[in-house]
Order: structure tokens, then sequence, then C-alpha cells
């Protein structure tokens, strides 16, 4: 082999930087026993990758964990497990015999919980180092679902002998069946429940039926409190809407039968219930006046009696402060009927005024209602009939008035009502000639039964005719402005053509018309006339862009002014290949964000196009000059020089390449054919010619000595030269240096 070709101990070095990655793909036992790999890359990468099985890792590293720490980055069940399995003789022992804090082997669960499991009919307990048993908890694996655990001190006689004690905490004892606490001592104070700061609960959630019972079969039972509360004492069962009975004797007339409720404040019963009949009953012993409901004051006299017999003795004065119903009729003798309420409600369909007590109508004075507020013998408001016409207005009107004063200026009260019908169709006014509304301010439609309407839907003013036009006739001119920027001329609910305004940045408006729908015709209907587009006041002399179109269809758009104009650009649809479209000047294509193009339509049936446009960032102004004629020869390519110039130029060939495994040694300065006449070749398409001993030849030819590339020259290289080969002729190269057997020789020739 060529010197030159060698591999040298430098092309190794840093083989084993993946060794990281390796041991990556093998973190798995799975993977390592299906190793695949073959060299010592894989191998060291299987032997990381079970010391980190063994010993874990705080990351991807292999060998960055702290001394004495075992980790796992498996994400499942049993990721770090010990396991004995060589016999029943196995035991399994975490050993500190060093540490002397109370945490000397501290096993612990941050984010979840600790499962200690055992055998049938073993068991686990903690003791210290002394043999006290603290803690067992034994299995019987016989007795199923008899299974007790027992928390008991056979030795102590205190009352304190077993303490279950919260420094902080609350204690919860739930259990699926009953709790109870039974005690065999017998002292009053045998079962002693004590919340020696603190309130005491006694709940319980069972269904009906299932009830909290406190029963004394012999004594009484005391319920006291020492609270000074207004609820120092409550008895709710209103929870479940239960209620709550007192019984008291189980005989009549038992003199031990009474219930006395004494209150040194107030007494109060409320019953809140709001279906028929509820309320506070109060049932009486007989239908006779032996038994009553009496209330007396406090000297011993009768305020209030309700005997069986329903007779009912007021001590006092009678003072109804809410309903009071009679059921009959009312007559009420006096000269003034004075109710003090704040409304007053009549079952009566029709109030009749000015009516004597015999019946006869009165032809004296108005009716009507007076409303009064404010300063008695002020002006207040009033509804009457004058014998002409109702009237809604303030006067100086009192109660006592025979008919209702004039009416002064200003004084007709505003009336609020819903719909306002005439009597009669067609037949009465809203207002006259000598009494006119001032304003007229409305929220809906103006319907005009003969003509149309005036809508209003949607905060729009819209004026509807019913069948013919609708015709606004000014004498001086015709003014339209809308704020809003848009006014619309529509064909039934399609907009036809919109006239609106914009600003572009400038701070100037633009004035714009445009069809909504369709086309938009700007029309001259004089047969040589032509259509000016200028920025106003608009005079002979404004500068203008001309549209003419006339009658050879030909469209052509002018700039100048009225006086004068030139045509720019001429348009030309006369339907014949000759065609031509005249362009006066340069012609600017700018697309806005992106560059604008020059699009070549398809000669075919179909849509399609080839463009031309600028890259979307231009440093400067460049102009691309096209060459004279056509190329002198086929496959020729466009080249244009730094100043834009376009010209043609010969292509490249194809590209092409042979690959030579030498038979036998070569020596060096002597011909090396690149053609397929050399039999070293592989296959018979590797084949180069027609080399050139040129420069540019050279930056076309690459040569590839067992794949490092070589440095070509124009002379063969000697002791101490750059280059590494030469071209010698169209078909032959020569080496600076010897080819040993089994060397690979690739050269590509480009074009």
């Amino acid at each position: 082999m060529a010197n030159r070709t060698q591999i040298r101990l430098q092309q190794v070095s840093g083989s084993l930087m993946n060794l990281k990655s390796e041991a990556a793909q093998y973190v798995t036992p799975a993977a390592s026993s299906a190793l695949t790999g073959s060299d010592l890359q894989d191998i060291l990468g299987v032997f990381a990758a079970s010391l980190n099985r063994i010993h874990g890792a705080a990351s991807d590293e292999p060998f960055n964990n702290a001394a004495g720490v075992i980790r796992s980055a498996t994400n499942s069940a049993s990721a770090i497990k010990l396991h004995a399995d060589a016999g029943s003789s196995q035991t399994i022992q975490f050993l500190n015999d060093e540490g002397t804090a109370n945490n000397a082997i501290d096993i612990e669960a941050t984010a979840g919980g600790i499962n200690l499991e055992f055998a049938a009919s073993k068991q686990a307990q903690l003791t210290n180092a002394n043999a006290d048993l603290f803690i067992k908890l034994v299995d019987n694996a016989a007795a199923t679902a008899n299974e007790k655990i027992t928390i008991k001190n056979t030795n102590g006689t205190g009352d304190d002998s077993i303490i279950i004690d919260s420094d902080a905490g609350g204690i919860d004892i739930d259990a699926a069946k009953s709790i109870t606490l039974t005690s065999a001592e017998n002292e009053a104070d045998a079962i002693v429940i004590n919340a020696s700061a603190g309130g005491l609960d006694i709940t319980a959630a069972g269904a009906a039926g299932e009830d909290i019972d406190i029963a004394n079969t012999a004594g009484s039972v005391n319920i006291s409190a020492g609270e000074a509360a207004a609820d120092a004492i409550v008895i709710d069962a209103s929870a479940a809407g239960g209620g709550i009975d007192i019984t008291a004797g189980n005989a009549a007339n038992d003199a031990n039968s009474n219930i006395d409720i004494i209150a040194h404040n107030i007494l109060n019963i409320s019953a809140n219930g709001t279906d028929a009949n509820d309320g506070v009953i109060v049932n009486l012993g007989t239908t006779n006046a032996n038994s009553v409901f009496h209330v007396k004051d406090s000297g011993g006299n009768s305020a209030f009696k309700v005997d069986g017999a329903k007779a009912v003795t007021m001590g006092g004065t009678l003072d109804v402060t809410s309903n009071l119903t009679v059921n009959g009729n009312l007559d009420v003798n006096g000269t003034t009927t004075t109710i003090d309420t704040v409304n007053l409600s009549v079952q009566d369909s029709i109030i009749a005024l000015g009516v004597s007590g015999s019946g006869d109508y009165s032809n004296v004075g108005d009716r009507g209602i007076l409303f009064p507020r404010g300063t008695a013998g002020s002006i207040t408001a009033g509804l009457w009939w004058d014998n002409t016409q109702f009237n809604l207005a303030k006067t100086q009107t009192g109660p006592t008035s025979a008919s209702f004063g004039s009416v002064g200026a200003n004084n007709y009260a505003a009336l609020k009502l819903g719909n306002l019908l005439p009597g009669e169709d067609d037949t009465y006014d809203l207002g006259s000639s000598s009494l006119a509304w001032k304003d007229l301010h409305l929220e809906g439609d103006v319907l005009m039964t003969d003509a149309g309407r005036v809508e209003t839907a949607a905060g729009d003013l819209t004026i509807a005719s019913a069948a013919a036009q609708v015709v606004i006739d000014a004498e001086t001119d015709i003014e339209l402005n809308a704020k809003g920027n848009n006014v619309f001329i529509k064909k039934d609910a399609n907009n036809v053509l919109e006239v609106t305004s914009m600003d572009p940045g400038t701070g100037k408006l633009i004035g714009i018309v445009s069809a909504s729908i369709g086309s938009l015709a700007l029309v001259s209907a004089q047969g040589a006339g032509e259509i000016h587009l200028a920025k106003g006041p608009f005079t002979a002399n404004s500068a203008t862009l001309d549209i003419v179109h006339n009658a050879t269809r030909k469209v052509q758009f002018k700039m100048g002014n009225l006086q004068e104009a030139r045509v720019r650009l001429e348009l030309d649809d006369q339907n014949a290949a000759s065609c031509i479209h005249d362009l006066s000047g340069s012609l600017l294509l700018d697309d806005g964000a992106s560059s604008g193009e020059i699009r070549f339509q398809e000669a075919g049936a179909g849509n399609h196009f080839m463009g031309i446009r600028a890259p979307d960032s231009v440093t400067a102004d460049k102009t691309l000059i096209l060459p004279d004629g056509h190329p002198s020869a086929n496959d020729a390519v466009l080249v244009a020089s730094t100043a834009g110039v376009i010209s043609y130029s010969t292509a490249l060939g194809a590209t092409t390449k042979g690959i030579y495994v030498l038979t036998a040694s070569h020596a060096a300065d002597v011909n090396f054919r690149v053609t397929d006449d050399n039999a070293q070749h592989v296959a018979v398409s590797d084949s180069i010619g027609s080399l050139e001993k040129t420069d540019a030849q050279g930056k076309n030819l690459d040569v590839f000595v067992n794949g490092q590339l070589l440095q070509s020259g124009s002379t063969i290289a000697g002791a101490g030269a750059n280059a590494d080969y030469k071209i010698h002729d169209t078909q032959d190269i020569r080496f600076a240096f010897a080819l040993e057997i089994d060397d690979i020789v690739q050269i590509i020739k480009r074009g």
C-alpha cells in the first residue's frame, strides 16, 4: 500500500468515545443477551450497561453515581429488588452497627406508600435490643373471617394501662361493624368520655330505625349546660325533616305529668311549615268550656281566652295588625272613611264616581282621581273627565274641591303606555292643525298603509316603497353623509355599488367606488368619448389618466391633461395572431410583500403558466441583457457576466466514474489507464475518457486511493512535491507514488 494511503494512528483515536451511547443500547438484560455487535466498542458497551444496572446511575452516564448509592432508572414495579431464592434458611438483613441516631436505618417513600407483606400464619414485629415487644401484627391463617388484631395489656391495673395518644393530631377509629366500649367497674364514672378543652359530638349515619339511644332504666337522665349562651342546649331534628316528641306521664290527670317550660327572658315558638294546616296547633281536651287556652297578664287577669266551644274573649282593645276578612256586608257609618294602607285592592269590576246613595247621577262638577304627592296644598296630578274630554295634568285641586282647577303652562303630564290605537281606522288624527306635536321619538318602524314604511331594524333607517318609486326631490343639493365610511347602492338585498374611503397610512383619505357583485362599468355615452381619472378639483389643466375604447377594439391608456395626452399603453383585442400590445417606457411589476411576476400562459387548453420574477430582496437595481440571436450549437446553456450580460456556453457532459482494484503492484510515474482497457476495472461501465491536460480538467476530476482524495499537479510529483498525480494524456494518469496489490483506485470525472 502506498505511504500516502496508509491508516495512521491518529485516524483511529477516539474510537471509544461512543461508549456511553453503546451502553444505552444494552441497558436491558434482554438487549445484552441478544448482543449483535462484533467489535470492541459493542463489548465495552455491554459491560457498561451491566454496571449501570447493578450500581445505578444519576443520568444517562454509566459511571457517575456516588459511592454507596444504588438507584434504578427503570419506571416499573420491582425497579430495585433484593431477591434471596436459594433455600428456606435464607434471610435478608439491613445492618447498621455504627449509627446511633433514631434514623440509623431510614426507609422512606416520599411520594407513595410502604407495603409490608408476610406469609400466612407468620408475624411481623418491632422490638428493641432488649427484646421489648412494641408492635406485633399476627395473621391467623386458619381464622379467616374471625381474624383479630388485639392490643392488650395483661399486667397494668391503672386507669391509663393502655394509652392511645396523639400529641398533635386526632385519632380516627373506623369499623365495618359495631364499636363496643365495655367497663366491668361498678362506679359512677365506669365509662368516661371527656373533651377536656373542646366539644363532644356523637353522630350516627344509620338508616331509619337505627337510632342513638340514651336510656337509664332505673335513674334519671340529666342534660345540663354551663355555657351562658342562647343555644346552651340544642335539640335539633331538622337535617332529615324529622320531628321531636316530648311526652310526660302515662295516664290522664297524673299529677306528675306536667311539662314546665320556664324562660326568664323570652319564650319563642316558631312553626315554619308552609303546607296546608301547618303552624302551631293547641289541642284542647274537650269540646266544651272546661278546656281553655288562656293568656293572662302578670297580675293574673284574663287577656285572651279560647275554650273548647270555640268562644273567644278579648280582655282589651282589638288591634288587627294584619289582614281582616269580613264574610258579609260592611257598612261604615260616618262622615269620613279613611283607609291608611299602602295599596287598596277592590274586587268590584266597575267603580262609579258621582253616584249618590240612592243610585242617582249628578251633573255637577268633574269626575276624576287625584294623585297627591309632596306638600299639602301644592299642585296635584289628576286624571278627570270634564264632560268634553279626558285630561291628565297637574292642577290646584284638593280632595274637597267640587271640580278640577285650570291647567297652567307646561303642566300637562307625561303618559307612558303600550300600543296607542285609534278608535276607528283612518278616522282620527294624531295632533291637529292648531295643536301639533313638537318632536316624535320612535324606536320601531313607521308603517304607511298606502305607500310603504320607514324601517329601523338593527339601527338602520330604511325607506321601503310598497309598490312604486321612492322620490327625493330637493330644491338644491342632495347630500349623503355616512359616518360609517360606506355608501351602498343595492338591488334587492345584494350590494351592487359601494362608495367608500380609506387611509393607506399617509394620513390622506382615498375615495373608492367598487362593484360589490359582478363588474364595475364606467361608460361614456359619446361614440368617441373618454373616461378621465384625475385628482380634484377637476379643471381643464388637471393631470389625468384617460381610458379610450374606440371601434377598432383597442383600449388606450393616456396620460396628460384634457388639452393634450399621450398614449402610454395600448391593448389590442382583434383576436388575431398579429395582436400586439404596445407599452411606452419601462414596466415595473410590484406585488407588495413579494416580487411581481411576468407570466407566460400555456398555448394549449390548460390554464397553467411559466413565470419570471425578481428575488424577494435585491440590494441594488440590476438589469439582465439578453443575447443577440440563437446559440451556434445544440446543448448550450445561458451564462451571465458580472455586468449582467447573458450569453451562450457549451454545457458540461455527464458524470462518469471508474473503480479499479489492483491485482499487482504499480510503480510510480507509470501510465495508469483509466478506460475500460484497464483489466483491473470492477464493472464494464468503469471507464473514464477524453481527459484533457488543462487546469479546468483538473478541477473536474477527483482521484481517490483507498478512499483518500489526491491532489493533482501539472508535472509528476517528486521528492518534497505536493502533487499526488498528473494527467498524462487523454486516457492515462501517473501517480507520484507506487501502488500495491489490493489498493483501490476510484476516479470521478464531471463533464
